[in-house]
């Protein structure tokens, strides 16, 4: 402590003995000599009900300063790197040339100055816009329907190929090692997911099997579920051994039912009415 000029406060005893009894001094601050007219107290506290410790806490007040710096309002611009390879240069030269021809060149007082500035800004901006490349909107990849460790595994082989595809300079070779462990592992990747979607549809069949000879309300449960919002199509009716496909069918056979129906009816009518003479 003499060697680095540090100090300390001897508080007495901070640690409790598992007998009860203090013990060691065990707990303390150091702080630099030349730190130690911003120490204004060191005290230890004792008489804490809360406290459910074997040491004593021990607080250090100290004054500090503290300037706060107003954060300026200027905004820190960075400048764009121009790709001049992409940049159609015939063009630029030429929507600047013929902008500043239609530039006014009169110019009497500071407002017109200002005005030709801005004037001068909006045709660099115009030929940058029009010469250069357009952004393309990058469409977001559909997810994986199904996900496994096998899935994951593979997708990680795929990005492991992707990178080292890339850091040897996207070789376009159909013999390069590189080229062809991205499409093998491009192609395990689809492979997995076909074998997995596969074996999810052999299992919703057998679940369907089994429920339909054990569990007839867990069989019509899972053909709802699987027919999804299509549950209520109607693809197909069957009215007397006949049947129909198509809309206008649909109404026909509606119409021969109720036709049918009220032919029943009539003649049921007039069999009561002959009864009842």
């Amino acid at each position: 402590m003499k060697e680095h000029n540090l100090l300390t406060k001897d508080l007495g005893p901070t640690f409790i003995h598992p007998n009860g009894c203090d013990s060691t001094c065990i707990d303390f601050f150091l702080y630099s000599e030349n730190f130690s007219r911003s120490i204004v107290k060191i005290i230890k506290l004792e008489n804490i009900p809360g406290n459910i410790s074997d040491h004593y806490p021990i607080v250090a007040r100290i004054k500090y300063e503290y300037c706060i710096h107003n954060k300026s309002n200027k905004r820190i611009c960075s400048t764009p790197k121009i790709n001049w390879d992409k940049v159609d240069i015939e063009k630029y030269n030429s929507t600047i040339e013929n902008g500043i021809l239609e530039l006014n060149k009169n110019l009497q007082s500071i407002q017109d100055i200002e005005h030709a500035y801005i004037d001068l800004n909006q045709l660099l901006s115009k030929a940058a816009s029009t010469s250069g490349p357009s952004k393309q909107i990058r469409k977001k990849k559909p997810k994986l329907q199904v996900m496994t460790p096998e899935i994951r595994q593979a997708i990680t082989d795929k990005k492991n190929a992707y990178y080292n595809w890339k850091q040897n300079n996207r070789p376009n070779d159909p013999n390069n090692q590189w080229l062809q462990k991205k499409k093998v592992t491009t192609c395990n990747l689809r492979k997995e997911c076909r074998l997995t979607l596969a074996k999810q549809q052999l299992e919703r069949k057998s679940e369907l099997i089994n429920a339909k000879s054990n569990n007839s309300n867990l069989f019509f449960k899972l053909i709802r579920r699987q027919r999804g919002r299509f549950g209520m199509h109607i693809d197909e009716l069957n009215v007397n051994g006949q049947k129909y496909n198509t809309e206008g069918e649909y109404w026909r056979a509606l119409e021969n039912t109720l036709q049918i129906l009220l032919n029943k009816v009539i003649t049921v009518n007039s069999t009561k009415h002959i009864l009842s003479r």
